[in-house]
């Protein structure tokens, strides 16, 4: 069922950096990268604080990375093909999406061994998010539509809003709860999903196709995203009991939040006025 309970009504809006002074930015940037990050895919944190993302390398191809402990390490599905991380639970696994002469096909990533998730009779799969009991949530498309998914058990469910044009899953934490995205009547749309219910979230101000896309959600139900805001600038939010926040690294010209752990530490992407795009760690 669709519950159209909207965070919108419920809480006011700052319109200001989330980050409070004694909370921290620092910038993500593959050494020597042509760029850091890539749009519409996830720079993802685990509770241990390994970060997983994506970067454009001097030979025009995007690849995945690993940093942990302060070094980076290239992860690549295979010679020549694009690999774009986007998730990782804190057992170290990782899901994501490769492009090998193909449509993107998703991937899981554990103990140093590559695994292709295909959801059955799809054109393109792309893994977004997995919680530590495995389950793994995404988007797969087909002729003319994009849906969500989940992954668990070995069996693929297909998530979609009812009514909406296209449903989008970005999100799990360790409880089972799901949060994305989906499109209706040319305006998204953020939702949570939890005990087969899905609650509306939209922030408060945004307008257009991406006006709210829930992106995260940690174990204490803190979700972050990004909130388009009627002037067209993207802005990353955090929502928790006090509400919504926007998230705006300094100088940048858009920023999104895509992943939080559970102590709060908030990983995202942001573009600088050149128009080169970098990722952020905001940490307390």
């Amino acid at each position: 069922m669709l519950s159209r309970k909207v965070f919108a009504g419920a809480f006011v809006i700052v319109l200001s950096l989330s980050a409070a002074e004694k909370d921290t930015f620092t910038s993500i940037d593959f050494p020597n990268a042509v760029s850091t990050t890539q749009p519409s895919h996830l720079t993802s944190i685990n509770a241990r604080g390994d970060v997983v993302s994506t970067y454009l390398g001097t030979d025009n191809l995007y690849h995945g990375f690993l940093l942990r402990d302060g070094i980076y390490t290239t992860i690549d599905f295979a010679n020549g093909a694009q690999t774009k991380p986007q998730g990782i639970n804190d057992e170290g696994t990782i899901v994501g999406d490769y492009i090998f002469g193909a449509p993107p096909q998703g991937f899981v990533l554990s103990a140093a061994v590559f695994t292709t998730l295909d959801v059955p009779l799809a054109v393109a799969t792309l893994a977004h998010g997995i919680n530590n009991a495995g389950d793994i949530v995404g988007l797969y498309g087909r002729p003319g539509s994009s849906h969500g998914f989940i992954y668990s058990g070995g069996v693929f469910t297909s998530i979609d809003v009812p009514g909406a044009s296209s449903t989008q899953a970005w999100g799990i934490n360790n409880l089972g709860v799901i949060v994305g995205s989906y499109s209706m009547s040319g305006t998204g749309h953020g939702f949570m999903l939890s005990g087969g219910t899905f609650v509306t979230i939209d922030c408060p101000d945004s307008a257009g196709p991406n006006a709210t896309v829930a992106q995260g959600i940690n174990p204490e139900g803190q979700i972050v995203g990004i909130c388009t805001t009627t002037d067209g600038k993207a802005h990353g939010f955090l929502l928790n009991k006090n509400g919504f926040s926007l998230i705006d690294v300094p100088e940048a010209t858009g920023t999104t939040a895509d992943a939080i752990n559970p102590e709060g530490a908030i990983t995202g992407s942001y573009t600088t006025a050149d128009g080169k795009r970098h990722g952020y760690l905001l940490s307390k």
